[in-house]
């Protein structure tokens, strides 16, 4: 239990490094997209806040040898309730912020807004019951012990293959529409592909919350190990879980860095280069927007060889200019 009390502190410090660079980043922009932003990345840091501490002090107790009679009431139950409802809301944030990536790359569709929102509402939902089943024992505590703790459990495992699901969709998604993006920008532009590539891939990584599926795959695979004593006589499925809400932190926190540390030459390279262009208005446009109230959304265009082979270096020049 020591050995995972270590990683998930390791994990938090990472997370905790992260948040401040992440929250230090947005202040260097300014508007009200921005100021939602840290907000956003500021709560999501509150609850996993929680949700280490309450699972810091579930490790702690368990290693208590002779619990008192009323220790499964008094700080079991409320603890492991802590734990999954941080969980579930971590989950719901970071998902969210995934689905925002998703609709605006998608070109700020209907259906790239609704069928993700849809996915991470219903998937919260299901999460929480499995949360609030835990409170079932201030009610009857044997009625808890013998149906509906089994019942919490199962709701929990469900509610961790369908956020496994859910970023399986919208991670592939994104990393499928920025690698076919690139690679038609690619056929009109033969220089600097090799560097367009190696940015591709970082871009592709942060942008698709990668670091958060691979969390949730490694929780999901090890939730279908048997109870072993290296964990404590835990479930290794459970000792997962208690650590996969920290890779939501970290994922969220690389995206809103990514997107205030971007700057605006960079927003007007891509728009000249025909690389995951922001949006469908001209790049001397788009980086004035960048610099006021708006997070520049990650919509793609990728130019017809008619507006590439007009493009002269004025163009260029004034693009940058603004």
């Amino acid at each position: 239990m020591a050995v995972v009390f270590c990683i998930l502190s390791l994990l938090f410090g990472t997370y905790f490094i992260l948040f401040i660079i992440a929250v230090w980043v947005t202040f260097l922009r300014t508007g009200q997209a921005w100021q939602r932003l840290r907000v956003v990345t500021v709560i999501l840091f509150l609850v996993l806040c929680a949700h280490y501490c309450a699972r810091a002090l579930t490790f702690a107790r368990a290693r208590i040898e002779s619990p008192p009679a009323s220790e499964e009431a008094k700080w079991t139950v409320p603890l492991i309730f802590v734990g999954a409802i941080t969980s579930t809301l971590a989950g719901f944030i970071s998902d969210g912020l995934l689905a925002w990536r998703f609709y605006v790359i998608y070109g700020r569709t209907k259906i790239a807004m609704y069928l993700p929102t849809a996915m991470v509402v219903v998937t919260a939902l299901l999460g929480l019951s499995g949360s609030f089943q835990q409170l079932t024992i201030y009610r009857s505590a044997e009625l808890y012990n013998n149906r509906f703790a089994m019942i919490a459990l199962d709701v929990n495992a469900a509610w961790g293959w369908c956020t496994f699901g859910v970023n399986t969709i919208l991670t592939a998604s994104i990393i499928g529409r920025i690698m076919c993006v690139a690679r038609d920008a690619d056929a009109h532009h033969a220089t600097g592909t090799s560097h367009r590539q190696y940015s591709l891939v970082l871009e592709a990584i942060v942008e698709s919350a990668l670091v958060t599926w691979f969390g949730l795959l490694f929780y999901e695979i090890a939730s279908l190990a048997p109870t072993g004593h290296i964990t404590g006589n835990f479930d290794i499925g459970y000792v997962t879980v208690c650590i996969t809400p920290i890779y939501f932190g970290i994922s969220q926190c690389l995206i809103t860095a990514r997107l205030a540390l971007i700057t605006d030459s960079d927003i007007c390279a891509r728009d000249i280069s025909g690389q995951l262009g922001y949006g469908t208005r001209p790049a001397a446009q788009t980086g004035s927007q960048h610099r006021g109230s708006r997070i520049s959304p990650m919509t793609f265009k990728v130019p017809k060889m008619s507006e590439t082979d007009s493009m002269d270096d004025s163009t260029v020049e004034a693009a940058k200019a603004e």
